[in-house]
């Protein structure tokens, strides 16, 4: 399924690329890309080489995502109260700023937790304390998601309802993907869950949200773009 999603996926992002109005759509769909060859960062398994490859890119790789859905969601919320949009370089600009946050929390923490040379100090902690530190990791990612959420909803609250169909792509793509989230981070913290699960939940989770991200937002979007 990872591979048919990447396939899919390509094919979306060779073809949205052809339109010059696309491009934060086009880095949303590298950032999901990058979500589904993730997945065999965990399905390979923890060592010294897909340890800080985790770390670095998980919350990364969704950052730029939400990000991207933030910026959308914005620039809807003007259009459904008949207001001149964003333009595109401001779209862009919005989203490349939000996910450069967690770039820069994530660099700090390899370094930091690597002190420059160990790379295999992820494989050497206890499951829980890397589970712990893989949860706080993503805590700006969290607020993002919660924020691209709320910004969804203010989406169908405007006169101009053409545009309220954009916003509700954004928000069931958000209440699925926080649905996931909440059931990965409760199995990875309960005390008295087998440890020998935690890589086939983390990757369960990576494809289940590429796949929202594929059903709920990139193909009905690239369906009205197509109009």
């Amino acid at each position: 399924m990872v591979i048919f999603g990447s396939s899919f996926l390509f094919t979306s992002c060779s073809m949205w690329v052809l339109s010059p109005k696309a491009s934060p759509q086009f880095l949303f769909l590298l950032g999901v890309l990058g979500i589904f060859g993730l997945t065999f960062a965990f399905i390979i398994g923890l060592d010294g080489s897909t340890g800080p490859t985790r770390f670095f890119l998980f919350g990364i790789l969704f950052s730029i995502c939400f990000s991207c859905l933030l910026a959308h969601a914005v620039s809807l919320t003007k259009l459904v109260r008949g207001r001149k949009p964003l333009s595109l370089l401001v779209i862009l600009g919005l989203a490349v700023g939000f996910s450069l946050v967690q770039d820069v929390i994530a660099i700090e923490y390899i370094v930091l937790t690597m002190n420059r040379t160990n790379v295999n100090v992820f494989s050497e902690l206890s499951a829980p304390r890397r589970n712990e530190d893989f949860v706080l990791l993503l805590t700006y990612v969290l607020f993002l998601m919660a924020l691209t959420f709320l910004m969804s909803s203010f989406t169908f609250c405007g006169s101009f309802t053409g545009w309220k169909r954009h916003g509700a792509h954004i928000y069931l793509t958000m209440l699925l993907s926080i649905a996931i989230w909440v059931a990965w981070i409760t199995l990875l913290m309960l005390p008295d869950f087998d440890r020998r699960w935690d890589d086939t939940i983390l990757s369960s989770a990576l494809a289940a949200n590429g796949w929202v991200f594929l059903l709920a937002y990139v193909s009905p979007e690239f369906w009205l773009l197509t109009k």
